[in-house]
């Protein structure tokens, strides 16, 4: 159970003029934490899966996206740079990104199973 006060998502303003790296960020907002990013890090796959279908199956038609598909009511920015399309494509790439991360991590854990050397577990 979390409400919004709980996890934070950065909002990008395009006013910006630092540097920040392309990114999803997803946060603690109190004080201390109160754990819900690392409680959603084993879910992050189907988090991602869940918010594509959402943005997917919406129905609305404006090129920002809508409240129900890409719209964050805390944005400070006031959802200035949404773009729905652009939200798959992001999406996408994320989804795959994470699915040949753990993929390789797979790879790996079973290479060292099958080495049988002393310093492998």
């Amino acid at each position: 159970m979390c409400n919004v006060a709980d996890a934070g998502v950065e909002c990008v303003n395009e006013n910006e003029t630092r540097w920040k790296p392309e990114r999803l960020l997803i946060y603690d907002r109190q004080p201390g934490g109160t754990g819900i990013s690392a409680q959603v890090q084993p879910l992050f796959g189907n988090i991602l899966r869940a918010a594509y279908e959402l943005v997917n199956q919406c129905p609305c038609e404006e090129e920002s996206g809508c409240p129900n598909c890409v719209h964050h009511g805390e944005c400070t920015q006031y959802n200035a740079v949404l773009d729905k399309r652009a939200a798959k494509i992001v999406l996408e790439a994320v989804i795959e990104a994470e699915g040949t991360y753990l993929s390789k991590m797979e790879e790996a854990a079973k290479n060292l199973r099958e080495c049988g050397c002393p310093c492998c577990p």
